[in-house]
């Protein structure tokens, strides 16, 4: 559940929440990192360079799943 205040929460608490079924956390994420990703992503000229962003969130969440939360501090 979201809690309303997802910028002062970190990323690690996002995941666990995004993990958890809180839709709110992982868009949080999303908003926080899109820009960066867009920016790295961007010069190789994909035309689906968002949807390149969005798979790679995706991914961060599943590794998040495999690791000790430990390893993502």
């Amino acid at each position: 559940m979201a809690t309303g205040n997802e910028t002062s929460r970190t990323d690690v608490e996002l995941l666990e929440a995004w993990d958890d079924g809180d839709s709110a956390s992982g868009n949080a994420l999303l908003e926080r990192y899109f820009d960066r990703l867009l920016v790295f992503f961007g010069p190789r000229s994909d035309p689906d360079v968002e949807d390149l962003v969005q798979r790679t969130m995706l991914a961060v969440s599943y590794t998040h799943l495999t690791l000790p939360t430990s390893d993502l501090v």
